[in-house]
Protein backbone atom coordinates (compact mmCIF):
# COMPACT_ATOMS: atom_id res chain seq x y z
CA UNK A 1 0.00 0.00 0.00
CA UNK A 2 2.31 2.43 -1.17
CA UNK A 3 1.31 5.67 -2.52
CA UNK A 4 2.32 7.72 -5.95
CA UNK A 5 5.43 9.26 -4.15
CA UNK A 6 6.30 5.93 -2.57
CA UNK A 7 6.26 4.20 -5.61
CA UNK A 8 8.41 7.45 -7.42
CA UNK A 9 10.95 6.93 -4.81
CA UNK A 10 11.45 3.71 -5.51
CA UNK A 11 11.18 3.66 -9.28
CA UNK A 12 14.30 6.49 -8.53
CA UNK A 13 16.43 4.51 -6.24
CA UNK A 14 15.86 1.33 -9.02
CA UNK A 15 17.18 3.83 -11.29
CA UNK A 16 20.26 4.96 -9.48
CA UNK A 17 21.56 1.66 -8.21
CA UNK A 18 21.37 0.17 -11.66
CA UNK A 19 23.69 3.13 -12.41
CA UNK A 20 25.73 2.53 -9.65
CA UNK A 21 25.98 -1.07 -10.51
CA UNK A 22 26.47 -1.05 -14.52
CA UNK A 23 29.72 -2.77 -15.68
CA UNK A 24 30.01 -4.47 -12.29
CA UNK A 25 31.05 -8.60 -11.55
CA UNK A 26 28.01 -9.09 -9.88
CA UNK A 27 24.36 -9.09 -11.27
CA UNK A 28 22.37 -6.32 -9.63
CA UNK A 29 18.91 -7.50 -8.70
CA UNK A 30 15.83 -5.88 -6.57
CA UNK A 31 13.23 -6.90 -4.36
CA UNK A 32 10.31 -4.97 -4.28
CA UNK A 33 6.43 -5.31 -3.75
CA UNK A 34 3.65 -3.32 -4.50
CA UNK A 35 0.16 -4.15 -3.05
CA UNK A 36 -3.22 -2.68 -2.62
CA UNK A 37 -5.80 -1.94 0.51
CA UNK A 38 -8.37 -4.78 -0.71
CA UNK A 39 -5.42 -6.96 -0.83
CA UNK A 40 -4.33 -7.34 -4.83
CA UNK A 41 -1.36 -6.82 -6.89
CA UNK A 42 -0.85 -3.46 -8.01
CA UNK A 43 -0.72 -3.64 -11.22
CA UNK A 44 0.14 -0.49 -12.56
CA UNK A 45 2.78 0.26 -9.76
CA UNK A 46 4.37 -3.19 -9.91
CA UNK A 47 4.23 -2.71 -14.15
CA UNK A 48 6.42 0.67 -13.42
CA UNK A 49 8.51 -1.04 -11.23
CA UNK A 50 8.93 -3.89 -13.54
CA UNK A 51 9.87 -1.49 -16.37
CA UNK A 52 12.08 0.57 -14.58
CA UNK A 53 14.32 -2.65 -13.72
CA UNK A 54 14.92 -3.29 -17.22
CA UNK A 55 16.46 -6.73 -17.27
CA UNK A 56 17.56 -6.64 -14.04
CA UNK A 57 16.48 -9.67 -11.95
CA UNK A 58 13.20 -8.29 -9.85
CA UNK A 59 11.60 -9.99 -7.08
CA UNK A 60 7.88 -9.35 -5.63
CA UNK A 61 8.69 -9.44 -1.35
CA UNK A 62 6.54 -10.56 1.31
CA UNK A 63 4.33 -8.46 0.61
CA UNK A 64 2.53 -11.17 -1.35
CA UNK A 65 1.77 -12.89 1.43
CA UNK A 66 -1.11 -10.29 1.97
CA UNK A 67 -2.66 -11.15 -1.48
CA UNK A 68 -6.13 -12.82 -1.10
CA UNK A 69 -6.02 -14.20 -4.22
CA UNK A 70 -2.51 -15.51 -4.40
CA UNK A 71 -3.21 -17.68 -7.77
CA UNK A 72 -4.37 -14.73 -9.43
CA UNK A 73 -1.71 -12.96 -8.32
CA UNK A 74 1.24 -15.06 -9.33
CA UNK A 75 0.14 -14.63 -12.79
CA UNK A 76 -0.44 -11.30 -12.47
CA UNK A 77 3.69 -10.83 -11.78
CA UNK A 78 4.38 -13.84 -14.19
CA UNK A 79 2.32 -11.60 -16.57
CA UNK A 80 4.82 -8.67 -16.03
CA UNK A 81 7.71 -10.60 -16.17
CA UNK A 82 8.72 -10.82 -12.25
CA UNK A 83 11.80 -13.05 -11.79
CA UNK A 84 11.11 -14.31 -8.20
CA UNK A 85 8.14 -14.03 -5.11
CA UNK A 86 9.39 -14.19 -2.15
CA UNK A 87 6.80 -16.13 0.08
CA UNK A 88 5.47 -17.89 3.02
CA UNK A 89 2.60 -19.50 0.69
CA UNK A 90 0.15 -16.54 2.63
CA UNK A 91 0.77 -17.19 6.17
CA UNK A 92 2.52 -14.08 8.18
CA UNK A 93 5.15 -16.21 9.58
CA UNK A 94 5.51 -19.99 9.28
CA UNK A 95 6.33 -21.34 5.72
CA UNK A 96 3.08 -23.68 4.66
CA UNK A 97 4.43 -26.74 2.02
CA UNK A 98 1.26 -26.94 1.11
CA UNK A 99 0.22 -23.33 -0.53
CA UNK A 100 3.92 -23.41 -1.42
CA UNK A 101 3.86 -26.27 -3.56
CA UNK A 102 0.81 -25.40 -5.53
CA UNK A 103 2.85 -22.15 -6.18
CA UNK A 104 5.52 -23.65 -7.63
CA UNK A 105 3.50 -25.86 -9.57
CA UNK A 106 1.83 -22.85 -10.97
CA UNK A 107 4.82 -20.91 -11.46
CA UNK A 108 6.85 -23.78 -13.37
CA UNK A 109 9.64 -22.39 -15.41
CA UNK A 110 8.25 -19.17 -15.47
CA UNK A 111 8.45 -17.34 -12.29
CA UNK A 112 10.92 -18.94 -9.18
CA UNK A 113 8.75 -19.02 -5.98
CA UNK A 114 11.50 -17.80 -3.20
CA UNK A 115 10.15 -19.91 -0.06
CA UNK A 116 10.61 -18.31 3.20
CA UNK A 117 9.23 -18.53 6.93
CA UNK A 118 11.03 -19.88 9.72
CA UNK A 119 13.04 -21.85 7.88
CA UNK A 120 16.41 -22.99 9.49
CA UNK A 121 18.32 -26.02 9.56
CA UNK A 122 16.44 -28.45 10.64
CA UNK A 123 13.09 -27.68 8.45
CA UNK A 124 14.48 -26.62 5.66
CA UNK A 125 14.90 -29.70 4.13
CA UNK A 126 11.34 -31.10 4.40
CA UNK A 127 10.13 -27.78 3.40
CA UNK A 128 12.28 -28.21 0.19
CA UNK A 129 11.03 -31.60 -0.14
CA UNK A 130 7.43 -31.28 0.28
CA UNK A 131 7.16 -27.52 -1.93
CA UNK A 132 9.02 -28.43 -4.53
CA UNK A 133 11.08 -25.17 -3.80
CA UNK A 134 13.84 -24.45 -5.79
CA UNK A 135 15.03 -21.70 -3.87
CA UNK A 136 14.68 -21.13 -0.42
CA UNK A 137 15.18 -17.27 1.90
CA UNK A 138 15.93 -17.84 5.56
CA UNK A 139 17.69 -15.99 8.24
CA UNK A 140 20.48 -17.65 10.27
CA UNK A 141 21.00 -14.81 13.60
CA UNK A 142 23.57 -15.05 15.87
CA UNK A 143 24.56 -13.02 19.16
CA UNK A 144 26.55 -10.58 16.77
CA UNK A 145 25.99 -10.77 13.11
CA UNK A 146 25.07 -13.85 11.31
CA UNK A 147 25.82 -17.42 13.00
CA UNK A 148 28.36 -19.44 11.11
CA UNK A 149 27.51 -22.99 12.22
CA UNK A 150 23.91 -22.38 11.59
CA UNK A 151 24.83 -21.31 8.09
CA UNK A 152 27.03 -24.23 6.99
CA UNK A 153 23.84 -26.98 8.40
CA UNK A 154 21.64 -24.64 6.35
CA UNK A 155 23.64 -24.97 3.28
CA UNK A 156 24.02 -28.88 4.04
CA UNK A 157 20.63 -29.16 4.84
CA UNK A 158 18.99 -29.68 1.64
CA UNK A 159 21.89 -32.12 0.18
CA UNK A 160 19.93 -34.91 2.64
CA UNK A 161 17.50 -35.26 0.44
CA UNK A 162 18.19 -37.16 -2.73
CA UNK A 163 14.66 -36.32 -4.73
CA UNK A 164 15.69 -32.54 -4.45
CA UNK A 165 17.00 -32.15 -8.35
CA UNK A 166 16.35 -28.79 -8.82
CA UNK A 167 16.97 -27.04 -5.79
CA UNK A 168 19.36 -24.16 -6.89
CA UNK A 169 20.03 -21.49 -4.44
CA UNK A 170 19.54 -20.56 -0.90
CA UNK A 171 19.28 -17.00 0.60
CA UNK A 172 20.40 -16.09 4.23
CA UNK A 173 19.45 -13.21 6.08
CA UNK A 174 20.73 -11.67 9.29
CA UNK A 175 19.98 -8.06 10.47
CA UNK A 176 22.48 -6.72 8.62
CA UNK A 177 24.05 -9.05 5.95
CA UNK A 178 22.67 -11.06 3.12
CA UNK A 179 24.53 -14.07 1.52
CA UNK A 180 23.67 -15.92 -0.98
CA UNK A 181 24.87 -19.71 -1.46
CA UNK A 182 24.62 -21.44 -4.86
Amino acid sequence: MHTREEVDRIASDIVTLSSIGRGADVRLGFVVGVITRDGQIDVNAAARLRDTAEDAPLTFHRGFDQVADQDRGLDVLMELGYDRVLTTGGDPAVAQPGALARLVERGGDDIIILVSGGLRAHNVAEVVAASGAREVHMRAPGTSGTDRAEVERIVAAPARITQITRFQKIFIDSSDKSTSAV
